[in-house]
């Protein structure tokens, strides 16, 4: 008999750790809990539920056999809990793939019925959230303890006793944020200390705030607190809706202990908030061009390629982030090319992490228009859109076939809304002219100068120097308004694009050689029938010990001018040995943002004395810089140049011949020339300069 006995109680002895152990896997999908009889769901399902649809989910599921599963109440959700652990505080063994995140009870509050209780297995707190949100849920159904032979093995009872009451107080309150930013999300951590003789159980915090557009989990239940000096903190997330006003707001933060009665009121937290600040992307600029054509008439035409060229920019007060431009068009005989980007031409819509409030991005896109079109007009949806689907635009653009192209659009403003909006520095960016006045309908005239010979340079992009921004633009009008107005030969008019030293040399000679491209090109005839136009446009850079002027090649540092510079003193030594009709020499040579450039000095001038049948017209005095016309595109001496010529205004006599003095009078006019504009741009005086003896010479002629 005792043999028997000791054999029973050796088992029960060895086979403990099992026994006791509080959960059993079934290895049906199941979990039994030894300690209050509940089978559990093993895998809860991966996606979220409304508190609703957690209470059917559970009435429905059949597993294991069994079809009598049901949400469970909050008290035995707490008791998988294992405080020991986090993120989750589950046992991940027993439970796996549990979320550090809130799963519903079907108990619901009392004082708010739209509320629900749940644990949160973050740190394994209890809190409410609303029915309508969205979490996770884990089944529970009435299981059977476990038994050893005819023997019930019932673990030790769990019924918890209080004798002794927690003194509590909050030892500390802090919050994450100075300022909390709409759509920000903050953490309030609220630090509970139990300094009395009994542990502190269902402890609950109460948090409330009566400022719009804050989201605050209503209740928030501790873990046990025990007794003579634990304490935990509870953190608590905080989030910013986007109709967050700017304000003081407040969060009250009442602590109750249900089973004495302890109640905490009245801790209050107040902090700034920041309202959300809307961006506005707009479509401000618009136009069409054409790109490949057999027949360059400005008009769109069968069997052409196009470009759509966009100004989108963010007219409001917050920044837009990943911002999207589509752009589409269904027509027969219009063909999607794509996005013209870094080279390439790439079938996808333009994307950019950010606009910033008043910037801007351009977008190009192309189209190849065949001969299946039919239609009269061209209609193109554009649809612009950032990461909140609710500041973008979408809108239609049409437009017509064999008629004119003509851009559209124009410079708006940010609204406002008080005057402390006004003191943030959102500066509005001035968007560029996509189909500049002078770059369309060049007038054509009936002049023939087939012996003439024009070298134009345009230098924008310097490796060890800031860039020209708009030289090569500059270069490629005044080609177009030789060929076209001057009546200059295509073939006889050179242009280079970012020149370096070597070209200069190839094409205007060397200090020993002075026979370079352009002095081979002119004829040698007695008398001269060889006009020589030279154009310039890019940066100057002064020799520190010759002080005199130099050309800047695009692959030099302007620091060491006198050596890798080409000299302006050579050029004109090298022009007067050509046996030329007239000589015009044009020097765009911009200094504005180029900081490691000093401005060219009257030398330049000076020079120009030996050139007896020469006119140099300068952009800016010695002592100046010339700067750019951004919404033009264009240098803003080299714009009011053209401009002259395009308007024939710099014809101030009406004769119909626009002499290089006329020309000069019109682009330094101070009330409507270059030194106006240079002020009321960019700030900057700017008075171009004239030198020769045959002022009176006629440039253009419009008989």
């Amino acid at each position: 008999m005792f043999r028997h006995l000791f054999a029973i109680f050796f088992i029960v002895l060895m086979s403990s750790q099992n026994i006791y152990s509080q959960f059993l896997d079934n290895s049906d999908g199941t979990v039994s809990d030894k300690s209050t009889c509940l089978m559990w769901q093993k895998n809860a399902p991966g996606h979220q539920m409304t508190w609703k649809e957690a209470l059917v989910y559970c009435k429905k599921l059949t597993l294991a056999g069994q079809s009598d599963w049901r949400l469970p109440s909050v008290e035995e959700l707490r008791s998988i809990v294992d405080y020991s652990k986090y993120k989750p505080a589950i046992d991940s063994q027993i439970f796996p793939n549990t979320m550090s995140a809130f799963y519903w009870s079907s108990t619901s509050n009392a004082n708010y019925t739209g509320y629900a209780w749940g644990v949160h297995f973050n740190y394994g707190y209890g809190n409410g959230n609303a029915k309508s949100s969205s979490y996770y849920v884990r089944a529970v159904r009435e299981g059977q303890c476990g038994s050893f032979g005819d023997l019930v093995i019932w673990p030790p009872s769990t019924t918890r006793e209080t004798q002794l009451p927690p003194v509590l107080t909050i030892e500390k309150i802090t919050f994450s944020e100075k300022v909390l930013d709409a759509l920000e999300q903050a953490t309030l951590s609220v630090t509970l200390k139990n300094i009395g003789p009994g542990d502190a159980h269902d402890v609950q915090a109460m948090i409330s705030s009566d400022t719009t557009g804050i989201v605050i989990p209503h209740a928030t239940t501790f873990p046990r607190i025990s007794a003579k000096g634990g304490k935990h903190t509870l953190e608590i997330p905080v989030k910013a809706e986007m109709n967050l006003p700017d304000t003081r707001a407040e969060i009250t933060i009442q602590i109750i202990e249900p089973h004495f009665k302890v109640n905490i009121k009245g801790k209050r937290l107040v902090f700034s908030t920041r309202a959300f600040k809307q961006p506005d992307l707009k479509l401000v600029r618009f136009a069409v061009e054409e790109q490949t054509t057999a027949n360059a008439n400005q008009q769109i035409d069968i069997n052409e390629i196009i470009n759509v060229k966009l100004a989108v920019q963010n007219l409001g007060k917050g920044e837009a982030n990943h911002v999207s431009i589509k752009i589409d068009n269904q027509q027969k005989g219009v063909m999607f090319l794509g996005l013209v980007d870094e080279g390439g031409v790439f079938r996808r819509p333009a994307h950019f992490s950010k606009v910033s409030p008043g910037k801007y991005e351009t977008i190009v896109f192309q189209f190849f228009i065949n001969s299946e079109l039919t239609d009269k007009t061209l209609k193109f949806n554009i649809q612009g859109a950032e990461n909140y689907q609710k500041f973008g635009f979408h809108t239609l653009k049409t437009v017509a076939v064999n008629t004119s192209l003509k851009p559209e659009g124009h410079i708006q403003q940010v609204a406002f809304d008080n005057d402390s909006d006004k003191n943030e520095d959102i500066i509005i960016d001035d968007v560029p002219e996509f189909l500049v006045d002078i770059d369309q309908s060049i007038p054509k005239t009936r002049m023939k100068n087939p012996d003439a010979v024009a070298l134009i340079i345009g230098n924008r992009d310097y490796k060890q120097t800031d860039k020209v921004q708009y030289a090569i633009n500059d270069a490629l009008s005044m080609k177009r308004y030789l060929i076209d107005v001057f009546g200059y030969s295509e073939s006889q008019v050179f242009l280079l694009k970012n020149a370096s030293k070597g070209d200069f040399e190839t094409y205007l000679g060397t200090s020993d050689n002075f026979r370079g491209k352009v002095f081979t090109h002119v004829k040698p005839t007695d008398p001269p029938v060889s006009d020589v136009f030279i154009y310039y446009s890019g940066h100057g850079a002064v020799g520190t010990q010759s002080k005199k002027g130099f050309l800047v090649p695009v692959d030099i540092d302007p620091q060491y001018a006198e050596l890798g510079g080409y000299s302006t003193e050579t050029m004109y030594k090298n022009l007067a040995k050509l046996t030329a009709k007239s000589m015009t020499i044009i020097l765009d040579a911009c200094f504005s943002g180029a900081k490691r450039i000093s401005p060219m000095k009257q030398q330049w001038q000076l020079e120009q004395i030996s050139l007896d049948n020469g006119v140099l017209m300068t952009s800016s005095k010695g002592s100046q810089y010339s700067s750019w016309y951004t919404q033009k595109r264009h240098g803003l001496f080299t714009y009011f140049f053209l401009k002259g010529i395009h308007s024939q205004a710099a014809d101030l006599n009406n004769d119909h011949h626009i002499s290089l003095q006329e020309l000069y009078w019109y682009v330094s006019d101070r009330a409507n020339g270059v030194p106006f504009y240079s002020m009321k741009l960019n700030h900057v005086e700017q008075t171009p300069t004239i030198s020769g003896k045959n002022l009176s010479r006629v440039l253009v002629s419009f008989d």
